[in-house]
C-alpha cells in the first residue's frame, strides 16, 4: 500500500475514535456539535430473557471457495451445539461462510454475499428452529456501497431478522481492497449517524457489540456505550481478549477458526486457534482444548454481572489532556 495510503488510513483512524466520544470533549466545540447522540452505558438495556445466558462459540475450519459447503457445516454445528442444551447466542468465526480468500478485489467480489440471499436466509432458518441469535462474519455487498466490499459481524435473532451489521472499523494493512469504516468515515456518518460508528446492540440476551479490531481505544469505547457481552473475531490472540474483557468489565468471546492435522493453508493457520470465553474479571469461563474444531460452550451470569458490575470509567482528568495536545500536534492533518 502506498504510504500516502497508510498515512491516511490513521488519520481515519484518529476521526473513527473522535466521532464514536473517544476523547471528544478535547475537541473544538464546532467538531463537539457535528457528532451528537452518542449513546452511553446510562442507556436502558432490554429485560433479559433468563438470568444466565448460555453462549456456544464454534471453532470451526472452513474452505475458501466453498460457500455452500461452508454453510452446511455451520448448519449442522448450530444443530450440534443445540443438542446438548438450549443456547442463547451461537457465535462463529468472521471467515467462517467464506473461508480465507485471497485479497485481490476480484476475489473479494466474487466471494461477497448479498444480505438478503440464501446464505443469511439459511443461518436465519437455524435461529428461529432453535429460538437463538446467531452471529458470523461475512463479506458482503450493500445496494447503497456500489462497487465496495464490505467486512461485516451479522447478528441474527431469533426471529430471524438481522439485528445487527456492524462495519469493521479499521483497516487492515493486508486488506486494502475492504471497505471499512474509517476508509469513508465521513460519508458513513452522515449515512447513519455517530451512533453507528461503534455500536452495541441492546437484545434481551444482553448489550451485544462485536470488534475485530485489537485498538485498546475502540474496546473501550464500546464498554463505554453499554457493550455487555463483546465478540472478537478475526484471530485476536487469548491474551488481547482476555485482557480487554478485564479492563472493560464486560464478558468477552473470542472465536476463532480451527485447523485440522493435515491443513496445509496458510490463511487457515493464521486464523486459528485461540476460541474461549472471558469473564468480567478475566476469568476463564471457557476455552479450546485444542486447535482442531469444537465447540465451546459457557454459561454467563449476565444479570447478576448487569447488578454488580462497575461502571467502565476513564481517567478523564488524566487523559483528556493528553488526547487534546495529540489532537492539537494533528490539526493540519485532520482539518
Amino acid at each position: 500500500m502506498p504510504q500516502s495510503d497508510v498515512d491516511g488510513l490513521k488519520v481515519n483512524r484518529r476521526r473513527l475514535l473522535l466521532s464514536a466520544g473517544v476523547g471528544a470533549a478535547a475537541l473544538p466545540l464546532a467538531a463537539q456539535a457535528a457528532h451528537p447522540r452518542i449513546s452511553t452505558a446510562t442507556s436502558t438495556p432490554r429485560p433479559l430473557r433468563r438470568e444466565v445466558v448460555s453462549v456456544a462459540a464454534i471453532q470451526l475450519r472452513s474452505q475458501p471457495g466453498a460457500t455452500q459447503a461452508n454453510l452446511r457445516r455451520m448448519v449442522e454445528a448450530i444443530d450440534r451445539a443445540q443438542s446438548s442444551g438450549p443456547k442463547d447466542l451461537i457465535a462463529f468465526p468472521a471467515d467462517a461462510l467464506q473461508g480465507a480468500p485471497a485479497m485481490s478485489l476480484a476475489d473479494l467480489e466474487r466471494s461477497a454475499i448479498a444480505l438478503d440471499g440464501p446464505e443469511c436466509a439459511a443461518l436465519a432458518q437455524s435461529a428461529r428452529t432453535h429460538g437463538c441469535y446467531v452471529s458470523f462474519g461475512a463479506l458482503a455487498r450493500e445496494a447503497h456501497w456500489p462497487g465496495h466490499v464490505l467486512s461485516l459481524s451479522i447478528l441474527i435473532g431469533p426471529d430471524g431478522a438481522i439485528v445487527a451489521k456492524d462495519w469493521a472499523a479499521i483497516a487492515e494493512a493486508d486488506a486494502p481492497h475492504v471497505t471499512t469504516i474509517d476508509r469513508v468515515l465521513d460519508r458513513y456518518v452522515e449515512m447513519y449517524g455517530p451512533d453507528a460508528v461503534l455500536p452495541a446492540h441492546r437484545t434481551d440476551i444482553g448489550n451485544i457489540a462485536f470488534a475485530s479490531s485489537r485498538d485498546p481505544d475502540v474496546l473501550r469505547a464500546l464498554a463505554l456505550k453499554g457493550a455487555e457481552i463483546v465478540v472478537r473475531t478475526g484471530a485476536v490472540p487469548a491474551w488481547d481478549a482476555r485482557a480487554a474483557a478485564a479492563h472493560n468489565h464486560v464478558f468477552g468471546i473470542v472465536v476463532n477458526s480451527a485447523v485440522e492435522p493435515d491443513a496445509v493453508d496458510g490463511a487457515v493457520r493464521t486464523h486459528s486457534r485461540g476460541t474461549a470465553v472471558y469473564g468480567p474479571s478475566g476469568e476463564v469461563l471457557a476455552e479450546a482444548g485444542e486447535s482442531w474444531q469444537q465447540i465451546v460452550t459457557a454459561r454467563l451470569p449476565l444479570a447478576y454481572v448487569r447488578e454488580t458490575r462497575p461502571t467502565p470509567t476513564m481517567a478523564t482528568a488524566l487523559v483528556l489532556p493528553v488526547y487534546q495536545a495529540h489532537h492539537a500536534a494533528k490539526t493540519g492533518e485532520l482539518s
